[in-house]
């Protein structure tokens, strides 16, 4: 990230915070870090594009998937953070997806976020609910 220099006087800050980053404190570091309201106060210009990351899930199987006796998969993406993660990014690593068959459940609007078809732009947003549509997807899968 870019920033334009700026001094604080540490006695400025709140005592609990300034303890927080002087313990070089991880929380408070991604917090600072990926909070686009403290950027845009700290004038600063992220490279988002640069942040690495791992997604954490439970596989679902073939077979799994052929034992659902459900209209619909359900899930939630935990993400307490923003840098512009694709939620098609999200989907695809999940569900072992390639992007031809993404792209096949998105003009067949299989995949709904909050209600509304996934388009290729959505960016993930914490606690997003994501709906695809079983019988869609093990068509897809085939």
């Amino acid at each position: 990230m870019n920033a334009q220099k700026k001094n604080t006087r540490p006695e400025s800050i709140n005592k609990e915070l300034f303890h927080k980053f002087q313990e070089n404190n991880r929380a408070l570091a991604w917090e600072y870090a990926f909070s686009a309201a403290i950027r845009k106060k700290n004038q600063v210009e992220p490279d988002l594009a640069a942040v690495t990351y791992n997604i954490q899930y439970e596989e679902l199987s073939m077979p799994d998937l052929n034992l659902m006796n459900t209209d619909s998969l359900f899930f939630k993406v935990i993400y307490p953070f923003g840098f512009q993660l694709k939620l098609a990014t999200v989907i695809r690593t999940c569900l072992k997806l390639s992007s031809k068959q993404l792209d096949r459940l998105i003009v067949l609007q299989a995949i709904t976020v909050q209600g509304k078809f996934l388009e290729k732009k959505h960016r993930v947003k914490h606690a997003t609910v994501v709906e695809i549509s079983s019988e869609t997807l093990k068509h897809i899968l085939q």
